[in-house]
């Protein structure tokens, strides 16, 4: 197994949490509707500013991935997505609910440019694309 497999295996970690956290809310948000006594307005909100952190955070991760190095970076992303989903699972109303959806989605930006950046450089010059198109 080449070393680039490896880090792939090691990666898909994040990428597996990151598309967890996407995709489990479309089941819960009925739940959390009902739970938290939420209108249409504020649900529309809390499933909107996942996407923003992600498109917030995303850029600016590969200039501070630059500063601090892309394992640093995904040691962040893998934080933020635990203190997201940990803030989601003990909210008990609309602001802390969408606290946790924009860290959350934050951690997904930082992880997206992170492990891409890292898989490109840690693959062969060979099959980059392959392994870099993974994430």
């Amino acid at each position: 197994m080449s070393a680039a497999l490896k880090v792939r295996l090691l990666t898909a970690i994040i990428s597996f949490a990151e598309g967890y956290d996407i995709g489990v809310v479309n089941g819960a948000v009925v739940l959390f509707k009902d739970e938290l006594g939420l209108k249409a307005w504020q649900v529309g909100i809390v499933l909107a500013i996942f996407p923003t952190g992600v498109a917030i955070c995303a850029p600016m991760a590969g200039s501070y991935a630059d500063q601090y190095g892309r394992k640093c970076m995904m040691v962040l992303s893998s934080i933020l997505l635990i203190i997201g989903g940990l803030i989601m699972a003990f909210s008990t109303g609309f602001y802390s609910l969408a606290l946790g959806r924009f860290i959350a989605g934050s951690g997904v930006g930082v992880g997206i440019t992170a492990v891409t950046a890292y898989m490109s450089e840690v693959s062969p010059s060979h099959s980059r694309g392959f392994y870099g198109s993974l994430e």
